[in-house]
C-alpha cells in the first residue's frame, strides 16, 4: 500500500476513534510533508512529528485570536478529541481538526477583492497591535530572511547566473538604503503569509471574512504583509497598470485604519519578501526538498519590481 493510501486509512481511523465522525475525508492538499482532508464542515490535517511543537504553537495562536475583541475576521478553531487532545500522534504523523472557515478564495484578477482584501488587513493588523510577540508562530522576520538570502547569494550556495547576481546585487543595495527607515516602525504580530488561497472573502459588498494558514504568523513588519497583498496585485491580477493598481491596494489600506505608505516603500516590501521566497526556496533546495527553479523563478519577479521602483 502506498503512504498516500495509508494516511487516507489513517485519517479515515482516526476520524471515527478520536473524533467521533464518520463523514466521507476527502484529500484536497498534499505538500511535501503535510496533507490535508475535507471532512463535512471541518478540515482534517497531518504533519511529520517534529512539526508538533510549531502547531502547537500555531493552535495557541488561534485560540487567542479567537478571543482577541474586535477581530471581526474568522480564524481556524481547533477541535479537540473526545480525549481533550488538539494533537493526535498516529502513522509517524501528528494529527488536527479544525473548522471550516466559509467564503470563497479572493480573485486576483478583481481589483474589488483585492481592496477588500487590503482594507480587511488594516483591520487585521489593528486588532492584532495588542497581542504579545510570544504568540508568534515563527521566529523569523522579513529582515532575517532577506539577510539569509543575501548571504546564500553572495556566498554562491545558489547557482545564480553572473546577470542575475547582477541584478540582485541592484536590489539588495535598494532595500538596505531603506532599512533603517522601514524598520524604525515598531513591529507587531502579524499574518505572515496572506496570499489570496490563505483568505476567504464574502458579503456584499465584498469584504475580508476569513484568513486561513497560520503557520508563518510572525512578530514583524506590518510591511511584509502589505507586500505579500502587492505580489498578487503585481503578479496575478493580470493589470495593465500595475503603479495605480498597487495606489489602489495600499489606499484601501490606509482607509481602514492600516499605516500610511508610499508607492516606492511598497515595492521594496515587495522586493523583501521576493528575497524571502530565495531564502525559503533557496534552504529547501540545499535541503534536496526542491528544484532549482523554484529559486531562480524568483529573479525575474525582482526585475519586475525593481522595473517598478525605478520608474517615473
Amino acid at each position: 500500500m502506498t503512504e498516500a493510501l495509508d494516511l487516507d486509512s489513517a485519517a479515515t481511523l482516526l476520524l471515527d476513534t478520536k473524533w467521533g465522525r464518520r463523514a466521507g475525508a476527502e484529500r484536497v492538499h498534499v505538500g511535501v510533508n503535510k496533507a490535508t482532508w475535507r471532512v463535512g464542515d471541518c478540515w482534517l490535517t497531518c504533519d511529520v512529528p517534529r512539526r508538533a511543537t510549531h502547531v502547537a504553537r500555531m493552535h495557541r495562536l488561534l485560540a487567542r485570536l479567537s478571543a482577541t475583541p474586535g477581530l471581526d475576521i474568522d480564524v481556524p478553531v481547533v477541535i479537540a478529541t473526545r480525549e481533550g487532545d488538539e494533537l493526535v500522534r498516529y502513522a509517524d504523523r501528528v494529527w488536527w481538526l479544525t473548522r471550516h472557515v466559509g467564503g470563497r478564495q479572493p480573485d486576483p484578477r478583481n481589483m474589488a477583492d483585492t481592496a477588500a482584501v487590503a482594507y480587511g488587513l488594516a483591520r487585521l493588523h489593528r486588532a492584532m497591535r495588542a497581542l504579545p510577540g510570544d504568540l508568534a508562530v515563527v521566529d523569523d522576520t522579513v529582515v532575517s530572511l532577506f539577510e539569509l538570502a543575501a548571504d546564500l547569494v553572495a556566498r554562491g550556495r545558489l547557482a545564480f547566473s553572473p546577470d542575475d547576481k547582477k541584478l540582485l546585487g541592484r536590489a539588495e543595495a535598494v532595500v538596505r538604503e531603506w532599512l533603517p527607515r522601514l524598520t524604525a516602525v515598531a513591529p507587531q504580530l502579524i499574518h505572515g503569509d496572506p496570499s489570496n488561497p490563505n483568505l476567504r472573502v464574502g458579503h456584499e459588498p465584498v469584504r475580508l471574512s476569513g484568513a486561513l494558514d497560520w503557520d508563518q504568523a510572525r512578530f514583524d513588519l506590518v510591511l511584509a504583509d502589505l507586500a505579500t497583498v502587492a505580489q498578487t496585485v503585481v503578479f496575478r491580477s493580470g493589470t495593465t497598470a500595475p503603479r495605480e493598481s498597487l495606489d489602489a491596494m495600499t489606499e484601501a489600506y490606509t482607509a481602514a485604519g492600516g499605516r500610511q505608505f508610499t508607492r516606492h516603500e511598497v515595492l521594496v516590501g515587495l522586493i523583501l519578501v521576493k528575497f524571502e521566497s530565495i531564502a525559503h526556496h533557496g534552504t529547501r533546495y540545499l535541503h534536496g526538498e526542491t528544484d532549482l527553479a523554484m529559486v531562480t523563478s524568483q529573479v525575474e519577479k525582482i526585475r519586475t519590481a525593481l522595473e517598478l521602483y525605478e520608474s517615473p
